[in-house]
């Protein structure tokens, strides 16, 4: 048993660095920063809907820096 624990161990960290290889060769699409927080703002968005002219109050201290 102990045997067959470590051979499917080895096997999975075996595949596992075949696709991080696999993963890392891969060139990333055009625009795309590879990073998935810094990702262009959709108007669709729920985030923050509640305000959509965050530039019109840029003269007003709104308590943000």
């Amino acid at each position: 048993m102990q045997q067959s624990i470590e051979q499917l161990r080895n096997e999975f960290h075996a595949e596992m660095d075949a696709f991080i290889q696999r993963e890392l060769a891969r060139p990333n699409p055009p625009g795309s920063s590879g990073c998935s927080v810094h990702q262009p703002h959709h108007s669709d968005s729920p985030i923050s809907d509640d305000d959509d002219d965050d530039d019109a109050d840029d003269d007003e201290d709104d308590g943000f820096a």
